[in-house]
């Protein structure tokens, strides 16, 4: 009798899939519009005397939401064993809500000079460290392939597409 009274409070299989997509998308979303902008943002928030060394910073910028990504991932996985998966989720969409609002309203290299830079590379990493957290506060439930279909959620333009022999250019 408790047992039947346990499953119907705990959320379903499927519910934990949906939310779990819902941050993948969200999340690989934000990857999408902040790398084709990367060349926007090297105009306003870095130096405009070298051009290509602007993009170069600023694609480096992009870079590391994916190198801080597994701390992330290690953070938030164990937050959400401690405090419970949807109080954790939760966090991490208010974190990287209120970072990608920060970026969108903040002062360009014209008006705040070198701090203009750190900044964004501040809110990038605020953004991007909670982003892992959508697919590593999946349940550790025995069957992965629910993890597969949440990894799946992420935008079809994310994947590397595999090239024919011919398209090589060696």
């Amino acid at each position: 009798m408790s047992e039947a009274k346990v499953d119907a409070q705990a959320p379903g299989v499927w519910t934990v899939v949906l939310a779990s997509s819902a941050g993948t998308i969200i999340e690989w979303y934000d990857f999408y519009l902040y790398g084709s902008l990367a060349v926007f943002f090297s105009t306003l928030f870095y130096p405009a005397n070298d051009p290509t060394a602007a993009v170069l910073i600023s694609v480096a910028t992009f870079a590391t939401g994916f190198v801080i990504r597994p701390f992330g991932a290690i953070v938030f996985g164990s937050l959400g064993d401690r405090l419970g998966r949807k109080h954790t989720f939760l966090l991490t969409l208010i974190l990287m809500g209120i970072s990608t609002t920060a970026v969108g309203v903040l002062p360009t290299y014209a008006s705040i000079g070198f701090a203009a830079p750190v900044a964004l590379v501040v809110l990038r990493l605020v953004r991007d460290w909670p982003s892992a957290a959508s697919t590593a506060a999946l349940p550790s439930m025995s069957r992965s392939m629910l993890r597969h279909i949440a990894a799946a959620s992420t935008p079809a333009s994310s994947r590397p597409r595999p090239q024919s022999a011919s398209s090589l250019p060696f």
